[in-house]
């Protein structure tokens, strides 16, 4: 029963997200909406919640969907999965709330466990140091396709098939990068450490 309030709860801030953003003012008209009280005890419990089910969401429509042969194929279409579960602007409000100083430890739990359950997707079973680079890699391609697509979506140049395109480009550049993938040690690699999925 809490799973479902949770549900139609997130549901509704999303409706209401464009007009308030991520703050207590979206889940004080949340409840006087819904009549539903002490769902989300802050907006960074119903942010951490609504980043869960993406995921969820994510893996859901994966696994209904026919699964590529090439690695590089399944890393792309879990990331234009991902990125195109919501609009842009939910995204760019969620964007918005995660760059915050007191919300850098959720972004980086939230972003190791998105690339974790891509790479996890894809087959990858590392667990030494390539375990680390590879999320890593992926994280700036996420992060740089997040960024492209927020953009031209405000611009109104936005389909699919160039959202595709940017993805295989990125992926491209991190192939030609070659024996320097296992040389990168560098902040965002030791946060992945830190927030190593258990």
């Amino acid at each position: 029963m809490a799973k479902n309030l949770k549900k139609t709860f997130l549901k509704e801030a999303l409706n209401m997200l464009p007009i308030y953003g991520w703050n207590a003012e979206l889940i004080i008209n949340v409840e006087d909406q819904l009549g539903y009280h002490n769902i989300f005890t802050t907006i960074k419990d119903l942010v951490a919640y609504h980043l869960e089910q993406n995921d969820l969401k994510m893996l859901k429509k994966l696994a209904n969907a026919k699964e590529p042969e090439k690695v590089r194929d399944k890393i792309k279409l879990a990331l234009l999965t991902k990125i195109t579960l919501n609009d842009a602007a939910i995204l760019k409000e969620t964007v918005k709330f995660l760059t915050k100083p007191q919300n850098t430890n959720l972004a980086f739990k939230s972003l190791a466990n998105s690339c974790d359950k891509i790479w996890i997707y894809a087959g990858d079973k590392s667990a030494d140091f390539n375990y680390y680079t590879k999320r890593t890699l992926l994280a700036g391609i996420y992060s740089a396709t997040i960024v492209y697509y927020i953009k031209n979506s405000e611009q109104d140049t936005l389909n699919e098939q160039d959202l595709e395109l940017f993805i295989s480009k990125r992926i491209d550049e991190i192939l030609k990068l070659g024996s320097f993938k296992t040389k990168i040690i560098d902040k965002t690699t030791i946060l992945f450490k830190k927030f190593k999925p258990n």
